[in-house]
């Protein structure tokens, strides 16, 4: 009975796994080529196309907030996770028909996409691996995201030089389009056991005591807003300067290669995952 429940509890953990792979594959692989979609195939200026590119991040993340909840009272983690997957499936799916009317409802749609996605699929998570397990279940939860932040933007990169800019937005809709389906035919497991069940009784917190914890969240707060606001640059600014002002032909021997956005977009997972598989070995 139990090895079958460790199974089975395994197996949703692992689909979960592949659908915040198929959802950073997909985003990943549409970021470091947009602002040059824009500009270069729409005519938006630079700044512009860095605008709405900023923009449009910025709301992803702050539409968690009114999308958390309407989950929590109204639709409830799953089925808003499945919302999240299928409008980002959607949104792709409208920028791959590389129509300028569709631009801005394509954005929009994702931007509710992105807002019920990213807090459901942690929610879910969370409640599958329990309290015990929650520092190795987020582990691995990451890990699968730094894979798929790799590998899409290798996939997209040789997709634009073959077919244009419709090839990178096919495979973030693919990508999606494979998540929604992983999520809708993941095994059914029963959250793990409830935190009051398995937390132990808290001894009493001093005032002071918890003063020194909120200023400790604050500060990791402050610390990660800097840390994103320079990875941030990666799929921006960074890959207007790299397209100007860098040499992106590489010789080895008889052969030459061109390195593209998609290219060094995929370096920063890569070093993570690497560094990860150092500290583990």
């Amino acid at each position: 009975m139990l090895p079958h429940l460790r199974t089975r509890s395994t197996c949703a953990l692992l689909s979960l796994y592949l659908v915040q792979a198929c959802e950073r594959f997909a985003f990943v692989a549409m970021l470091p080529f947009f602002v040059l979609y824009l500009h270069q195939h729409h005519g938006f200026s630079e700044h512009a196309a860095l605008l709405v590119l900023g923009v449009f991040q910025a709301l992803s993340y702050l539409g968690a907030l009114p999308a958390g909840t309407i989950t929590d009272r109204w639709l409830g983690r799953a089925p808003a996770t499945l919302l999240g997957c299928a409008l980002l499936a959607l949104g792709y799916g409208a920028l791959a028909l590389d129509c300028l009317v569709l631009l801005w409802p394509a954005l929009g749609v994702m931007v509710i996409g992105h807002s019920f996605f990213k807090p459901g699929i942690s929610a879910i998570t969370s409640e599958l691996v329990g309290v015990k397990r929650r520092e190795q279940g987020f582990l691995w939860l990451r890990l699968a995201t730094n894979i798929g932040a790799m590998a899409g933007p290798l996939f997209a990169e040789r997709s634009r030089v073959r077919d244009g800019w419709c090839g990178v937005f096919l495979w973030s809709m693919a990508a999606m389009a494979l998540g929604t389906l992983l999520f809708v035919s993941r095994p059914r497991q029963r959250p793990a056991s409830s935190n009051a069940a398995t937390r132990k009784p808290s001894a009493f917190v001093s005032p002071a005591s918890e003063r020194e914890q909120v200023r400790a969240v604050w500060l990791t707060c402050s610390v990660a807003l800097v840390s994103w606001l320079t990875a941030g640059q990666a799929g921006s600014s960074l890959t207007l300067f790299a397209e100007a002002h860098t040499q992106r032909h590489i010789r080895l021997g008889a052969s030459q290669f061109i390195l593209g956005p998609g290219d060094f977009a995929s370096l920063r997972d890569l070093v993570v995952l690497m560094r990860k598989r150092r500290e583990q070995g």
